[in-house]
């Protein structure tokens, strides 16, 4: 895939990016939608987390040049799911971590951040509600799955105040909308939960800055 545009500020650990395939594809283009959920999980609930796990990379094939024309690379990686429950819950950051987010059983491992947390719910689309973005889990964890896991979830809900233009391409300057407004307007998916309780903070000169929960 090619990110052809990042929105993200520096008081969440979640960036929103608009991807295109990076090969030419057939119409329509149709990538797997998992919708962000605004809500929160509550402490004792059981979480799934989905990501990313053994990622590694291997040469097969040495450049042909200093450039690094015909460098020829494998890929490896294999899609991890994980459950655990949730142990606690903090609106205003944790530590260092200076964002609404949430903590887990779930033990993580390098290269698993960015992967998302659901809450299993019957009769519901699977939906993030949390984004991977910390491990401060004792090493023996990573060897020994009945021990638990600490790891560091940040919400999805600050999202919907991340920007994103009004049409693809897009220039540098191109005018652009919220998470929250794309999904008013229904140019994205309605994320689980909803998004009434919300509202967008400004900056005196009328730039969205974040996004507040009532």
């Amino acid at each position: 895939m090619n990110a052809t545009w990042a929105s993200y500020n520096n008081t969440t650990d979640i960036a929103c990016c608009a991807i295109l395939p990076q090969e030419e594809l057939p119409y329509p283009f149709r990538p797997v939608c998992i919708p962000i959920d605004t809500r929160v999980p509550a402490v004792g609930e059981i979480v799934h987390l989905v990501s990313c796990d053994k990622m590694s990379a291997t040469v097969i094939a040495e450049p042909t040049d200093r450039y690094g024309v015909g460098l020829g690379l494998r890929i490896n990686r294999r899609i991890s799911i994980r459950r655990g429950t949730v142990t606690s819950v903090h609106p205003n950051g944790f530590g260092a971590y200076k964002w609404p987010c949430f903590t887990t059983t779930i033990p993580i491992t390098g290269g698993m951040s960015g992967g998302f947390v659901y809450v299993p719910r019957d009769g519901e689309v699977i939906s993030a509600c949390g984004v991977v973005c910390a491990d401060l889990e004792p090493h023996v964890t990573k060897t020994d799955q009945a021990v638990c896991g600490i790891s560091v979830i940040g919400c999805t809900w600050p999202a919907l105040g991340l920007r994103l233009p009004e049409y693809f391409p897009a220039p540098a300057n191109a005018p652009t909308l919220s998470l929250l407004e794309l999904a008013q307007i229904g140019e994205v998916t309605m994320p689980v939960g909803g998004i009434d309780q919300f509202s967008l903070e400004l900056f005196e000169n009328g730039e969205y800055i974040s996004i507040g929960k009532s």
